[in-house]
């Protein structure tokens, strides 16, 4: 894997085939980052945190299938984003890197999550 995993925080990919790497980062997006359970401290699932009341939650479990998350936002400009990186493959680069990335930024964000199949809108929040 290498550094090729490493990704700023607060942010979604947003790279298809031969563009490379290309991030859009949300700075107010409700999410923390977690320690991948496999891979270890070189890989970060960024966990996105939606506020829902306990019958809402049941219901996105059980019809996970059919849960679409939108994230509607309108792009403001281009960062340069540091942050921290720890390569995990034992092939002789193996620590901590300090990571510079180009990232789209965007003020505000509206985060939408709904069931496809009922149209039913669980969460809807502009941040």
């Amino acid at each position: 894997m290498g550094t090729s995993s490493a990704k700023p925080p607060k942010s979604v990919s947003v790279a298809y085939g031969f563009w490379g790497d290309a991030y859009v980062q949300f700075k107010k997006l409700p999410s923390y980052e977690e320690t991948d359970k496999f891979f270890g401290q070189g890989i970060k699932n960024e966990i996105l945190f939606i506020p829902v009341n306990e019958i809402n939650g049941l219901e996105i479990e059980e019809n996970r299938e059919n849960i679409i998350v939108y994230y509607l936002f309108k792009p403001s400009n281009i960062e340069t984003v540091k942050y921290k990186f720890y390569n995990n493959v034992t092939n002789g680069y193996e620590g901590w890197y300090d990571m510079t990335t180009k990232v789209m930024t965007a003020q505000t964000l509206r985060i939408i999550v709904a069931n496809t199949n009922s149209g039913k809108i669980y969460y809807d929040k502009i941040y």
